[in-house]
């Protein structure tokens, strides 16, 4: 009598019941390249005033303008709250930041009252876009509701954020930071007359289609003229009744701000 024995393959055992998402290399941070507008994030004051702006243009990140930072840092800040942070494992912080003048922000993760600190790291962010990060063991029990705080009040200096990421130190980082920024103040005011002798020309490039407010002062600091114009075409600013001599030119568009030096004959 002929025996057939049974064939097998492709044989897997797996475990039941895991939860992938805390066992996984997943980053934590959701929209933290700002892809999505500002969701997921808050923007706190506590005695203070700000306001904050999506960049949509190009490269997307959240702009912070601080009208009222008081003198400490917590008086303003951006927050994410629901992050999950696993006992026994290190993390790291990883942001990209740019502030008008060189800025001290306090960065830490915590649990949901905010009293109790899990990582923390003061920075001093400069006045150009860079990379920063810090790691931080988990030594408390695990917490499915953690919050992320960049303290960014002390003063009234703006703060642009981006690239906002909290991983597994012991995971490769597969986080996509963004390395083409298209910075809109880096040069906004695309072409103007100068010197000028009736009228002040320029235009204003804008991704977002965004009005700018354009002023002018004297020498002595004195506005002049505010006027708010249309981006992205030709504009004339009558300025006849000006008397020949140096003026400086400001064109503010959303948060950013720069300023030129103009000439009437």
């Amino acid at each position: 009598m002929k025996t057939t024995l049974p064939l097998f393959d492709n044989i897997k055992v797996e475990p039941t019941n895991c939860n992938e998402e805390d066992d996984d290399c997943a980053e934590r941070v959701l929209n933290g390249q700002f892809t999505n507008n500002l969701n997921n994030f808050d923007l706190n004051t506590h005695g203070s005033s700000a306001y904050w702006y999506h960049n949509g243009g190009g490269s997307k990140y959240a702009s912070i303008k601080i009208t009222n930072g008081t003198t400490t840092n917590w008086r303003v800040q951006v927050v994410q709250k629901g992050i999950t942070l696993q006992q026994g494992h290190t993390y790291t912080v990883r942001f990209r930041a740019k502030a008008d003048a060189y800025k001290n922000i306090y960065i830490s993760t915590s649990n949901a009252p905010d009293n109790i600190s899990y990582g923390y790291k003061s920075f001093n962010i400069a006045n150009y876009w860079k990379d920063y990060e810090f790691t931080f063991d988990m030594t408390h029990a695990t917490d499915n509701n953690c919050r992320l705080n960049f303290s960014i009040g002390g003063n009234n200096t703006a703060i642009r954020l981006d690239d906002i990421s909290i991983t597994k130190s012991d995971c490769p980082s597969s986080y996509r930071y963004d390395s083409t920024f298209e910075d809109l103040e880096a040069d906004f005011v695309t072409q103007y007359k100068n010197p000028f002798t009736t009228n002040i020309q320029l235009r204003i490039k804008n991704p977002i289609q965004e009005n700018a407010i354009v002023s002018v002062y004297n020498t002595m600091g004195q506005q002049i003229l505010t006027q708010e114009i249309q981006t992205n075409q030709d504009i004339q600013i009558p300025a006849n009744n000006l008397n020949n001599g140096i003026y400086i030119l400001k064109v503010q568009v959303g948060f950013e701000e720069k300023t030129y030096k103009l000439l009437k004959q």
